[in-house]
């Protein structure tokens, strides 16, 4: 937390008394003065800085020769025109599957970058397809190019039989139809 004292004196002098009063005010304030305990908070205004445009409740969509490809809502965009980077927070994603159905994604924060036509979620990741299935990760990468979700950090699948699938590192269609797993494992819970 960043503090500013602003002192004036309109007296004068300052009597050897007031210095001191200043001078143990200074001292007991200046523990909290310190960097924010919190890293997140300071990764997300490192992240934020230098924006050219901050954009409260953002909306993007998508489109192809078909027709929506996918809609996003977030809370708030902070726009990188040189870079053509957009970083969101708060992010609701649909994915339009055509007349087959849609893919639903929520996360905290993602980056949009279209140099690399990539966009890359994370924190609390949830991707849940009308097939029944729902992915969480903490961090997911969308290659528009390949059409396919990768993520090298821990993922687990839910199915809708209830079967649990885990892996280390996952590559992915965005129905989770096709799923590839590094050190995977699946297990189904037994009933309480």
């Amino acid at each position: 937390m960043l503090l500013s004292y602003t002192t004036r004196i309109e007296c004068g002098r300052i009597t050897a008394y007031q210095q001191i009063i200043i001078l143990l005010v200074f001292l007991i304030t200046l523990p909290t003065c310190g960097p924010e305990k919190n890293t997140n908070q300071g990764e997300v205004a490192d992240r934020r800085r230098g924006a050219d445009a901050v954009l409260n409740h953002f909306t993007a969509q998508g489109f192809n020769e078909a027709g929506p490809q996918w809609n996003l809502k977030a809370d708030q965009a902070y726009i990188f025109s040189a870079k053509k980077l957009t970083y969101v927070v708060k992010v609701d994603l649909v994915y339009f599957q055509g007349k087959e159905g849609k893919t639903l994604v929520t996360c905290d924060e993602a980056d949009i970058d279209e140099n690399e036509q990539t966009l890359l979620l994370r924190k609390n990741v949830v991707v849940k397809s009308d097939n029944g299935r729902v992915l969480y990760a903490e961090e997911l990468l969308w290659r528009e190019k390949e059409q396919f979700l990768v993520s090298e950090k821990p993922v687990k699948i839910t199915m809708p039989s209830g079967d649990i699938i885990e892996g280390q590192a996952l590559t992915a269609d965005n129905r989770l139809n096709r799923l590839t797993l590094k050190a995977g494992r699946g297990f189904h819970p037994m009933p309480e």
